[in-house]
């Protein structure tokens, strides 16, 4: 018959062990509200990740998101041809690369990209809709500080939401 101090002892033991399976339990919890890391044509709902990525942004640069303003159209490259994607670009390219066409307010994201690609487009948006930059002149803010902007919080959102899940 096991004395009294050895069942204490043995379920305290218990305790922490179901304390640390908590605890994992919650981390992996945590690390599933997290975007994985793959390619955009990968994930079956990929919307609901549109506008979870579209608040993460706007908090990030300090915006409240205003239902007035209109968000933006989403169009993955297999919804746009190249040559549709060559007029309004303006020039010739020769595949369908992420871009933010603040005329338009049309953001078109390639299905190769991963999705620190698309906070990277939405800042973008940002700074065209929230921060009034109007891409065509340079009274606004200069090509290198957008793209200075749109990659730092490419970077961060990538650090931040996607590198729990890179491969080992």
């Amino acid at each position: 018959m096991p004395s009294k101090n050895h069942i204490r002892f043995s379920c305290f033991v218990v305790s922490i062990i179901l304390s640390i399976l908590f605890i994992l339990d919650y981390a992996h919890a945590d690390r599933c509200k997290s975007y994985p890391n793959c390619c955009i044509k990968e994930i079956s709902n990929f919307r609901v990740y549109c506008d979870e990525i579209f608040q993460i942004v706007a908090h990030k640069m300090g915006f409240e998101v205003n239902e007035r303003i209109p968000k933006p159209i989403i169009l993955m490259d297999n919804q746009l041809t190249l040559q549709r994607f060559n007029f309004y670009l303006g020039w010739e390219v020769k595949k369908i690369l992420p871009y933010y066409f603040h005329k338009k307010n049309i953001l078109v994201i390639p299905c190769y990209c991963k999705l620190d690609i698309l906070a990277h487009e939405f800042v973008h948006y940002f700074q065209v809709m929230y921060q009034n930059d109007d891409f065509d002149f340079t009274d606004g803010m200069s090509t290198e500080v957008r793209e200075w902007e749109a990659v730092s919080i490419e970077r961060w959102f990538k650090a931040r939401y996607m590198k729990l899940h890179l491969p080992k």
